[in-house]
């Protein structure tokens, strides 16, 4: 079932992904051939990040974040299904221009099928709610045009996700 509905994508399908939407995604992963991946002071490690740019983005404007949170047994690779529902709400006006990070939020950085997971939460596992709510804070907000306000900031997941976007977004 994981390799049917998510499974992970090449280069090729990274590619072919770009050229179907109208934003653009950024790799700051390991996951297509080069190392881009974000250093995280909490966890004391690389991790991945794939983070959205809508159509037309511009530094000279800034934008409301969305922080991506994705399910328990997967990792970041999730959020590549879903960026093209997110790319045509924009572009058809559904959903305003935002930017969209999604990090890793998995123990190993390869997903947590037969692992515990993270729950973006800190605990023995790990410091995860600090590397969320810090360090993928801070990366995006110096690279890239976010809107200062706590109005136009999201928290979104499923599964675990939606259950650390909800704990997280009650602090």
């Amino acid at each position: 079932f994981r390799r049917v509905l998510f499974r992970s994508y090449d280069e090729f399908d990274i590619i072919h992904l770009c050229k179907r939407i109208k934003g653009r995604m950024i790799d700051h992963t390991g996951n297509h051939g080069r190392d881009h991946r974000m250093w995280s002071r909490a966890l004391h490690q690389w991790r991945d990040l794939y983070v959205y740019l809508p159509p037309g983005y511009t530094p000279h404007y800034q934008y409301p974040l969305v922080i991506y949170l994705h399910p328990f047994a997967f990792d970041e690779r999730t959020f590549l299904k879903l960026v093209a529902a997110i790319d045509d709400a924009i572009v058809a006006g559904k959903l305003p221009p935002c930017v969209v990070a999604a990090p890793d939020g998995s123990i190993d950085g390869k997903g947590c099928l037969d692992k515990p997971g993270s729950f973006f939460i800190n605990s023995n596992a790990g410091p995860y709610e600090d590397y969320v709510l810090q360090d993928v804070w801070d990366f995006v907000c110096t690279r890239y045009s976010i809107r200062p306000e706590r109005n136009a900031h999201v928290l979104a997941g499923m599964s675990m996700g939606g259950f650390a976007a909800y704990n997280l977004g009650i602090r």
